[in-house]
């Protein structure tokens, strides 16, 4: 197969297998709602809801399905980026793969990427993983391949059940705990913060794992739902530290309508530490290419720093009482333009930039 044929080869598929493609949210609730009947629709929304609150999670709502119909038809709510990631990971896959690997995906629900892969790579043997005991169970019954075996593991507190692999693949397999840490409102300590020290924890626990999965010199494709730069710093480093090196040129940022996702290339080996600069350009994506006055996030942090001969003529901050939160703000000039940039504990970043150097913005906090 040629790459440019995955994305057709894999919707044609992804079709195949009871994911409702370029349909209406509408029309998808009708199909679920026959699937499941409406007094377990009905549960669903209340799972939904409670996910929302924190009372459930991703594992409870995973749970609660009982086919794969039902579960493509969810996940055909979000049917861009279902699909979209995966396609992204397919096209990775095939300009690394070997015939004779073994490969394993994690997160594979009921196998709709891992079937896939097993018949456009049949000399390759894949293992799905998942740690939803009932994915597994309709996976290995609605999937026969000869090179195709579904196994619960999770992943992300258990050593592999199997070693020496060859790849990891994983879309959204990190299911983030959500957190309301402070941040660094420092561009220059954006590694001293209790938020990057979280994230980098945390995702260490995982890459670690995995690392012991794959073989020297195997390789991780996966997709991540990266919340902000600290975030980003956290996972390069944890990467770095638990012995993958970052492919910055096969890692890329992944836009679906509103979504922003990172997808990153890794390979089991060791390497040199990621700078800040180099993370954060790829982190901040396309929006680091658009000419325009005011950048928001990441884009505006890798902005600032960019921005020759910096002199800082006024800093002020402000305290929010309702969540204790900061922003500081801090206006100036550099080499070409004036600038206020704006860096709160939360993720906001704001960097706002004037057409000539003598023309300075005054200090604010809202917008």
């Amino acid at each position: 197969m040629k790459i440019e044929e995955i994305a057709a080869s894999f919707r044609k598929h992804c079709s195949d297998r009871g994911l409702k493609l370029d349909c209406t949210t509408s029309y998808v609730r009708r199909l679920l709602s026959k699937a499941m009947g409406k007094n377990r629709l009905s549960q669903y929304d209340h799972l939904l809801e409670q996910k929302l609150y924190g009372i459930a999670d991703t594992a409870d709502q995973y749970a609660f399905f009982r086919s794969s119909r039902e579960v493509n038809l969810a996940f055909s709510f979000d049917a861009d980026v279902t699909v979209g990631t995966n396609i992204w990971l397919a096209e990775q896959f095939h300009e690394i793969s070997q015939d004779g690997w073994r490969v394993g995906e994690l997160g594979c629900s009921v196998g709709v990427l891992a079937s896939w892969l097993s018949t456009n790579y049949p000399e390759s043997r894949f293992l799905g993983y998942d740690s939803v005991e009932s994915f597994i169970a309709i996976a290995n019954s609605e999937n026969k391949a000869e090179n195709l075996d579904f196994l619960k593991w999770d992943y992300g507190s258990e050593p592999c059940p199997q070693d020496n692999l060859d790849c990891l693949i994983s879309c959204l397999g990190i299911d983030f705990e959500s957190e309301n840490l402070h941040r660094s409102t420092d561009p220059r300590l954006l590694r001293e913060s209790e938020a990057y020290a979280f994230r980098r924890r945390e995702a260490e626990r995982y890459l670690r794992i995995w690392r012991n999965a794959v073989k020297d010199d195997g390789f991780l494709c996966c997709v991540l739902r990266i919340s902000d730069y600290a975030h980003a710093l956290a996972i390069a480093d944890a990467a770095h530290e638990c012995g993958w090196s970052l492919n910055l040129e096969k890692s890329q940022k992944l836009h679906f309508g509103k979504q922003s996702l990172s997808g990153l290339v890794l390979k089991a080996e060791s390497s040199e530490k990621i700078t800040n600069s180099e993370m954060l350009k790829l982190f901040a994506g396309k929006d680091l290419h658009e000419e325009k006055s005011v950048f928001i996030g990441t884009a505006a942090l890798v902005k600032f720093q960019e921005l020759k001969e910096k002199e800082i003529l006024e800093t002020d901050s402000k305290y929010y009482e309702g969540d204790g939160h900061t922003m500081v703000t801090s206006i100036g000039r550099s080499k070409t333009c004036g600038f206020s940039f704006s860096m709160a504990t939360t993720n906001f970043v704001r960097l706002e930039l004037t057409s000539d150097r003598s023309e300075i913005p005054t200090i604010r906090f809202s917008w």
